[in-house]
């Protein structure tokens, strides 16, 4: 029993303490910082949705397809590290708009539909 008495210190108990809050707050850290990264690129999906949805209000139902072109006429264009691909629709023209941020968690899917979360 003498041994597991040293398990107990008050330093020790101290020191696993300090060090249990310093990982709380890194990981705290992190987690603001991907999200916050992940609401640049939503804010941006909500904007090009705007865009992609006007076209296809003109065009009677699909409208054309997406071309970064046509976003960047329209005043829009992805935020710095933001990341975009542009994703096929059924007839095999680019339809929708894929953003995500690296760093980030999520990824967000704009369309004339709407705007889809997901993860990555």
């Amino acid at each position: 029993m003498k041994g597991a008495k040293g398990l107990f210190k008050p330093g020790v108990l101290a020191l696993l303490s300090v060090a249990a809050i310093a990982v709380l707050l890194i990981f705290a850290h992190f987690d603001r910082q991907a999200k916050s990264l992940d609401q640049l690129a939503h804010q941006a999906a909500l904007q090009a949705q705007a865009i992609i949805a006007a076209q296809a209000a003109e065009a009677g139902g699909q409208g054309p397809a997406l071309n970064m072109a046509d976003l960047a006429a329209k005043g829009w264009s992805p935020p710095p590290g933001v990341l975009w691909e542009l994703l096929p629709g059924p007839d095999g023209q680019p339809r929708a708009l894929r953003l995500w941020n690296p760093e980030g968690v999520r990824q967000y899917v704009a369309s004339a539909q709407g705007v889809k979360e997901g993860y990555q």
